[in-house]
Order: structure tokens, then sequence, then C-alpha cells
């Protein structure tokens, strides 16, 4: 299958899906005196502060033109590239999301109907399913859904199975997708990964160690530019069984209107947010172009910078249109 891997992922019996921080791309660095702090996105570092007299009030150590001018050249130098081009006209062909409705989800799914199906209807604007084995929530104006089953989840009596191949968790959740019209122009890559559990005698020591599910991702791309916040995510258990699933994936339009900022406007933005944190002089950088979702459910062009400094790495997102 085109752009599919099978790797293989370790957890512990008490894991179920580990988020792993992405390893950020060595950047030019420059030293830094530490300075104060604030809350940007993902964790909140120690707050640098001088007591004045003998008041409790605290006041933040000055942020110097000279450390704001070094990590203004360290941005620049790390920021991509970014221009015109960005401000694509493409918007996505399909209203795949319109294809969500519970019961044909329960159909491409291989799930028995609800209990309650044919003793009652839900109101015509539920978004939310469920019944003692399973459940569906359906969001269409995000073009979002998602399922989970509890009678598919791993059972002690499966160890002994192989996780089904990539190839085959590949075609069987593409295969539902596609079912509903969905836009796979906009299919960037997919990656399967398989959950192992290992179990550990009273020693300590590995007694046994056997594989729980399939982890199938696809990620979202237009014109090659990744799209933030888009995924399809799913689990299959080892009878090949979809257990659960959910699909983040929103109608693509560009905001009209908008112009590329210039290069010095975006380092200032940028700048403001690193100044938010506590930069020392061992922070790196790395950063990519991409397409970001904004709060009126439309898309802007962005830079989004990766930050490694000291034991809290943290991510950050700046429009580079306006």
């Amino acid at each position: 299958m085109k752009n599919m891997t099978m790797n293989y992922l370790i957890l512990t019996l008490s894991a179920t899906l580990v988020s792993v921080a992405p390893v950020m791309a060595k950047a030019k660095s420059t030293a830094l005196t530490r300075v104060p702090t604030a809350t940007t996105t993902a964790t909140t570092a120690s707050t640098t502060s001088a007591v004045v007299g003998d008041a409790d009030d605290t006041l933040a150590t000055p942020i110097s033109a000279e450390i704001q001018k070094r990590l203004r050249t360290l941005l620049n130098s790390n920021l991509p590239k970014f221009d015109k081009q960005l401000l694509t006209a493409y918007e996505t062909t399909t209203a795949w999301e319109d294809n969500l409705e519970f019961s044909s989800l329960n159909r491409l799914l291989g799930e028995k109907p609800f209990e309650w199906e044919g003793k009652e209807k839900p109101p015509v604007n539920a978004t939310r399913f469920e019944d003692a084995n399973k459940s569906i929530r359906i969001n269409r104006e995000k073009g979002a859904f998602r399922y989970q089953s509890r009678t598919r989840a791993f059972s002690p009596e499966w160890k002994g199975k192989q996780a089904p191949s990539a190839d085959i968790v590949g075609r069987q959740l593409e295969g539902l997708l596609r079912n509903l019209k969905f836009p796979f122009i906009e299919k960037a890559e997919s990656d399967v990964k398989v959950q192992v559990t290992s179990v550990s005698d009273e020693s300590g020591r590995e007694a046994e160690r056997f594989p729980v599910y399939a982890f199938y991702v696809m990620k979202r791309s237009v014109e090659s530019i990744p799209v933030e916040g888009s995924t399809v995510r799913a689990a299959v258990n080892l009878k090949g069984e979809i257990q659960r699933l959910k699909v983040a994936w929103p109608h693509f339009s560009l905001r009209k209107g908008v112009k590329i900022l210039s290069r010095e406007e975006v380092v200032d933005l940028a700048l403001s947010e690193v100044l938010k944190k506590d930069p020392t002089d061992s922070i790196q950088m790395a950063s990519r172009v991409i397409y970001t979702p904004t709060e009126k459910g439309d898309y802007l062009p962005a830079v989004q910078v990766d930050v490694t400094d000291g034991e809290t790495p943290y991510r950050f997102t700046v429009a580079v249109a306006r």
C-alpha cells in the first residue's frame, strides 16, 4: 500500500496510546540571558522575578533590547520561506460530512443496530448515539465523528493472535471512508503501528509480550502543505474489527481577501510568543509552513514552530496572512 509502513510500539499493560513529542530539528542557537515567562501553548516554566522592597508584590526582570535582538536573529534564520503562493484557491470539492449518519456508519463499521432502534427515534438534531455496547458522535459542521465499541476491546483470550497487517488495516479504513465520499485528494500519508503489551512477573522481569491493537493514522495536506488539526485515527483489534475510530476533517477553504505578511511582521509575532516563555542559551527551533484552522471555520497559511529549551519543549503557530 502506498505510503504505508508497519512499526511496533512497545507499551506497558496500563498504557493505551502514547503521544510522543516530535523530535526537533537542530537549529542555530544564540547565548541568551534568562528572561521572564508566561503561558503559551503546552506547558509553563518557572518564573524569574525580583522582590521590590518589603512588599509581597514581585516585578518581572525587564527584557533587554539586546536579548530581543538575539532572539529575532535566531527566529529569522529558522523560520521557513513563505509567499503569496500559499494563498491557494483550492476548496474541498465533496461535502462528505453530509453522509455522516448513525445508521449508515453502523453498517460500514459492521456493527449491529443500536438497541433502541425500531423502538424510538433520536431527535433530529442529535449528535451522540449510544447503547450498552457502543457510541457514535457526529459533528457535520466540523467534519468530524467518533466511534467506540466496548465489545470489541481487547480480550485476554485473543493472546497469541497476530495484529492485522498494515495493508489490511489501510484497505479496511480507507474503504470505509471511500463509502462516505471522503476527499482522498487531501490525503498526505498514512501509517500503522502495532501496540504491544508487556506483562512482568513477580520479580519484575518480562514474562510475556503480545500485540493488542493495530493503530492507523492518516494526515492531511493541501497542495503538499500540511493541514493542522485534521487526522483520521483508528484502532483495529486482533480479530480485524475497528474498535475505535476518530475522524476530524473539516471542509477546507482559505479565508478570502487576505494578504501575506512581511517576514519582519511574522518574526515579530513569533518573537512575542517566545518571550512569553523562559528562553535560555540552549534554545533550538524547528519550523514548517502549514494551513491552520481559525475560529471562523476557514483556514490561514501559517508557520508552526517547535521549540526545545531545557526540559520543556513547546509549539506555537503564527498566521502569515491577514
